[in-house]
């Protein structure tokens, strides 16, 4: 009696009946693992946790009534104790970041080997989120190609004064090594304080330290 209590209940959810099916057996066979339910939709799954009350849903994203996305959002609301897990073919940087940012509790590609899922689920239910490395690889890709294409492109000159700043040259020092004037130099200074948003040379450094925009 005491090991069913302390069984981890789970609600699984994808329009795929055979794919449904899979899971099901999947966890079968766990003595700590009970699915108390298998929905099709985000309609049926709704109604399932409302009698059931599971300790995580695990969903796929594409659904016929309304997608993955707005079922999580939907449990966190009304439901903010019980744990979500993605369990999708999406690999999308973008579909991930805005899930992750949705506060999903963790996210596997459909590959993911069996253990994986098991162990997803048991550290999720522990109260620990859980993103396979695959998942982050694409996130952290895309992250970081976000930020890189947020920084506006510098001109050729912008970033030849811009490492002669960082080998601390003066403006004069500046201006007689490129054959411009002063005058030339403080504009792109200024030029640049404005593409890069910064207020003074520390910040433009800073900034430019952070995006490599030093290494040319």
């Amino acid at each position: 009696m005491i090991e069913k209590m302390n069984r981890i209940k789970v609600l699984l959810v994808d329009d795929h009946l055979m794919f449904l099916e899979g899971l099901q057996s999947l966890f079968a066979n766990e003595k700590n693992i009970e699915v108390v339910g298998a929905a099709s939709n985000a309609k049926i799954a709704l109604d399932i946790i409302n009698t059931k009350q599971p300790d995580i849903v695990i969903t796929d994203l594409s659904m016929p009534d309304i997608d993955g996305s707005s079922l999580v959002a939907s449990i966190q609301k009304m439901y903010p104790s019980i744990y979500t897990l993605v369990l999708s073919m999406h690999s999308d940087a973008q579909i991930i970041s805005k899930l992750i940012k949705q506060n999903i509790n963790g996210y596997l590609l459909k590959n993911a080997e069996k253990e994986e899922l098991l162990i997803a689920v048991k550290t999720i239910v522990g109260g620990e989120n859980y993103f396979s490395k695959e998942v982050s690889d694409i996130y952290n890709e895309g992250s970081c190609k976000s930020d890189y294409s947020s920084i506006p492109e510098l001109s050729k000159r912008e970033k030849e004064v811009l490492k002669l700043i960082g080998d601390e040259y003066t403006t004069k020092e500046i201006a007689d090594h490129l054959f411009i004037s002063q005058n030339t130099v403080e504009s792109h200074r200024k030029n640049m304080f404005s593409k890069l948003n910064v207020k003074n040379v520390a910040g433009l450094i800073k900034m430019a330290i952070k995006n490599n925009l030093l290494e040319y």
